[in-house]
C-alpha cells in the first residue's frame, strides 16, 4: 500500500496489520518539494488543485520513477501503472495530512537516487514514530522492481522474520 495511506488508516484497522513497510513515502503531515518535479509539476496543477485522477507522461514517469532501470522494465511498469490520485498528491505536497499515531513497528526504506520523494524526507520519520527503522539502498524510486534487487531480500526477512 501506498506510504501516505498506510500513515492515515483508520485506527479500527490496526488489528489486520502485521507489519508496515513504507516505500517512497514521504511523512505524513510534511510538505513534499521535489526539485526534480519543478515545471513539469505544472501540468498535473489542475489534477491535484481539484482533487481529479491523472497519469504521468510516459517520459515524466520513465525520468521521475523509473530512473535508474532498464527501458523494457520502465516501459511495462508505465503500462501497469494506475492513475495517480489528485487528493493524495494535494496533501503530500501541502503537508496538510492528519498524522495517524502509529504505534506498532514501521519500516521505512527509500532509494538513495530517488528524484520524486527526496530521501531526507523519508529519514524525518525517524523523529515522528516510535518504533521506526529506515533503509537507504541504492537506486531510483522504482528500484525495487529490479529483478533480484538485494534489498528485497532484506525486507522480507522484516516481514516474515524466522519463527522460533
Amino acid at each position: 500500500m501506498g506510504g501516505l495511506i498506510a500513515q492515515l488508516l483508520d485506527p479500527s484497522t490496526e488489528a489486520r496489520i502485521k507489519r508496515r513497510v513504507l516505500v517512497g513515502a514521504p511523512p505524513a503531515g510534511k510538505p513534499l518539494i521535489s526539485p526534480a518535479l519543478g515545471l513539469r509539476a505544472v501540468k498535473y496543477l489542475p489534477a491535484i488543485i481539484c482533487g481529479w485522477p491523472w497519469k504521468y507522461t510516459h517520459r515524466d514517469y520513465i525520468e521521475l520513477l523509473c530512473n535508474e532501470l532498464d527501458d523494457s522494465l520502465a516501459d511495462s511498469l508505465y503500462t501497469a501503472s494506475v492513475k495517480e490520485s489528485g487528493w493524495a498528491a494535494l496533501q503530500m505536497l501541502t503537508g496538510r495530512s492528519r498524522v495517524q499515531k502509529i504505534s506498532d513497528e514501521i519500516h521505512v526504506l527509500y532509494a538513495k537516487r530517488d528524484l520524486l520523494v527526496p530521501p531526507q524526507l523519508q529519514r524525518k520519520m525517524l523523529n515522528m514514530y516510535p518504533n521506526v527503522s529506515v533503509l537507504g539502498f541504492e537506486g531510483g524510486h522504482m528500484s525495487l522492481f529490479e529483478p533480484n534487487h538485494p534489498v528485497v531480500d532484506e525486507i522480507l526477512a522484516w516481514l516474515y522474520p524466522p519463527k522460533e
